[in-house]
């Protein structure tokens, strides 16, 4: 498709928030860097694989998204699937929770 991805924040003369590179921090693993400071803008595979994007589909989305939805289903337990993203998430939320009354305030103060 003609979607487009990216952390384009320095492109256009920002600076990435905290709670920014938090996210790609976990998202995009070793790639993390060169996608926060050199805004590079991904199309929908190349996202994926640097983890913008869990992954993309070729055509109907809807179904992609239930077959997705059906096979973690077949699979995954609950609770134990919830309370493991939990843990997973637990250090990112905390530290976007610690930093975002600075960055929102940091970066709407100069609007």
């Amino acid at each position: 498709g003609k979607a487009k991805f990216g952390l384009n924040e320095v492109a256009i003369g920002m600076v990435l928030p905290e709670y920014g590179w938090q996210l790609a921090k976990q998202r995009c693993g070793t790639s993390y860097s060169r996608v926060a400071t050199q805004a590079t803008i991904y199309a929908g595979p190349d996202a994926a694989t640097v983890g913008l994007l869990d992954w993309t589909v070729q055509g109907d989305v809807f179904q992609a998204a239930l077959q997705e939805a059906t096979r973690l289903a077949g699979h995954v337990t609950q609770p134990a699937f919830g309370k493991s993203k939990d843990i997973e998430r637990a250090a990112l939320i905390e530290a976007v929770l610690a930093n975002l009354e600075k960055d929102v305030l940091g970066t709407f103060s100069k609007l």
